[in-house]
């Protein structure tokens, strides 16, 4: 998933992954109660470009909040 998003690319993910959080929260994703192949067919095949869009935004989002930067400065406090 770490891969897939920093690739801006929206993911399908089972709501028991513990970033199914931040997938909820940026919007830059689907989080299913449980991994279902046609279900994530139906979710593939009925997305557009605005929805497209609007999730690879909520990624970029959360790349700029979740930095490396970020993160070693918590450590050091």
């Amino acid at each position: 998933m770490v891969e897939a998003l920093q690739h801006t690319l929206p993911v399908i993910v089972n709501e028991e992954l513990g970033t199914s959080s931040l997938i909820k929260a940026y919007k830059c994703g689907y989080v299913l109660p449980d991994i279902n192949p046609n279900t994530i067919a139906e979710i593939v095949s009925s997305i557009d470009e605005e929805q497209y869009t609007s999730m690879q935004l909520g990624i970029s989002k959360l790349r700029n909040v979740y930095t490396w930067e970020r993160h070693a400065r918590q450590l050091i406090s």
